[in-house]
């Protein structure tokens, strides 16, 4: 739509993104380079880039071999989505995940996804981490059952560690699509990213420790866009990690390395309380869940943030 909200482009496509349908208000020179899947289209060779391959959507095949081939050894390499787009979907030629997920949860799946890819340096760090990883991670909405029903009641998703490398990364509460907003997908990913990360290090993270990181990181996402050029729609913080956000240490500290500066260590250390503060605030609302197991004493909590500390020096 243009700046009035008036249909100015319209594109429908077959399933596996051949283009079937398009409708062009022609009042302007402005054509959507964006378009299936919100993937680059290359006008040139009517193909889709999609990070780590090229795609045609006429023959529906990849153009080269899936990276990951060894692990669908029952499957062609140049298929798209399995031969099945109604079921599965492929985020980036690289991985296949199961979807289960509603038009409009995709689409604001696709669109969170790539505001915060083009916005934030460490969510775009983050999520090549999960891309290019070996362990694949499916994205879903879980319906709510008497086992999560206090979860999804304080929390809009969670990422639960499978077996054979296969994870989860749940996205919803209760079907309303709350878990799909760019907030969420943030933290939830950066949960799997951390899972990796503790993996790769022998790190045995706490529940508090690893919660707290997960709104460091969104605190200084948040940041970025505030003192960026691109906005994130819908980017919100709770009222006590804006709180943490506002704190003149932790400001200091996100200055700092936003510029690409190391930090002297009277602010690392300031910065490190005000991360305790953090988790005592994280603490006292985790502690209201059933089944809350800290792992360790918020009052001696000493601020650590391994995985968003890598995260921030690449």
């Amino acid at each position: 739509t243009d700046a009035g909200g008036y249909v100015y482009q319209y594109l429908f496509y077959s399933p596996f993104g051949e283009s079937l349908y398009s409708q062009h208000a022609q009042t302007g020179e402005y054509n959507t380079p964006h378009r299936f899947n919100a993937k680059e289209f290359d006008v040139e060779t009517g193909n889709y880039y999609y990070g780590a391959r090229y795609y045609n959507p006429r023959v529906s095949v990849w153009l080269s071999v899936d990276p990951l081939a060894h692990k669908y050894p029952s499957m062609s390499s140049y298929v798209f989505t399995g031969n099945n787009p109604v079921l599965f979907i492929d985020p980036d030629g690289k991985k296949i995940i199961l979807s289960g997920l509603t038009e409009v949860q995709k689409k604001l799946f696709y669109k969170n996804v790539t505001a915060l890819n083009q916005t934030s340096r460490v969510f775009n760090h983050m999520y090549n981490d999960l891309r290019v990883s070996e362990e694949s991670f499916t994205v879903k909405s879980p319906q709510a059952s008497p086992k999560n029903l206090v979860l999804l009641s304080k929390t809009a998703g969670y990422f639960r560690e499978g077996e054979n490398g296969k994870h989860t990364i749940a996205l919803d509460k209760y079907n309303n699509n709350s878990g799909y907003t760019p907030a969420t997908i943030s933290e939830e990913f950066f949960h799997a990213g951390q899972y990796l990360y503790n993996k790769e290090n022998g790190i045995n993270q706490t529940s508090l420790s690893a919660e707290t990181e997960a709104r460091v990181f969104r605190a200084y996402i948040a940041y970025e866009i505030l003192n960026g050029e691109e906005t994130v729609e819908g980017y919100t913080l709770e009222k006590y990690v804006n709180n943490f956000l506002q704190n003149e240490a932790v400001d200091d500290y996100f200055s700092v390395v936003h510029a690409g500066q190391k930090p002297t260590d009277k602010q690392t250390k300031a910065f490190r309380s005000a991360v305790g503060g953090l988790a005592r605030e994280v603490n006292t609302r985790y502690s209201q869940l059933e089944g809350w197991r800290p792992g360790e004493q918020a009052d001696t909590f000493n601020g650590a943030t391994p995985y968003f500390d890598e995260l921030l020096n690449r």
